[in-house]
């Protein structure tokens, strides 16, 4: 089992995704619900879009255990062997236990299923208004325009025009907020 997303959407459990509006997740279910839900077929599984307003609640379903006394999270089940990601914030340690560093302290390894102890499902649950982007587009009249003459004939634009510009380009940099803000841990 792999970690992921879930959402309970009329008192059901369902296996989710976002977007791609940010205001929207789609569900998933491997069993035909019932037809008054308004579930569709698609490959093999059933799939209906809503709004994330209309969920009851949204989580992530993920597998954590112990890998040599250590705590790790199972990002993938291979059969005899797992593919675990090292969560503790000792570097030294996590090459001590074989641990490859893939990123900047971030560690994983496949290891042996029966090395993998006290495998439990952890829930970490999100607010529902932190599964939703922003606000789209910052309006003309609340956008300070910093730009120079040079810029401006650039572009070709007019003020107004530019400052719209300007206000989409600096949306596009900014980082979408990170979903695990607010979040909460449940064993």
């Amino acid at each position: 089992m792999r970690y992921r997303l879930m959402a309970t959407y009329l008192g059901v459990p369902y296996h989710a995704g976002l977007g791609p509006d940010g205001n929207e997740a789609t569900l998933f279910s491997p069993a035909p619900p019932p037809d008054e839900l308004g579930f569709t077929a698609a490959g093999g599984y059933w799939r209906k879009q809503v709004l994330v307003t209309d969920l009851d609640a949204l989580w992530q379903s993920r597998l954590v255990g112990e890998y040599r006394g250590e705590p790790c999270l199972v990002l993938d089940d291979l059969g005899d062997r797992l593919h675990i990601a090292y969560q503790g914030r000792d570097s030294v340690r996590a090459r001590q236990l074989g641990y490859w560093e893939i990123d900047r302290e971030v560690f994983e390894v496949v290891a042996a299923r029966q090395d993998v102890t006290g495998l439990t499902e952890e829930r970490v649950e999100y607010p529902l208004d932190a599964a939703m982007f922003p606000e789209q587009r910052l309006a003309a009249e609340d956008y300070e325009c910093d730009h120079d003459e040079d810029e401006r004939e650039r572009r070709g634009g007019g003020d107004v025009e530019l400052c719209l510009q300007f206000a989409e380009d600096r949306r596009r940099e900014r980082p979408v907020p990170e979903i695990l803000e607010g979040a909460v841990v449940a064993k």
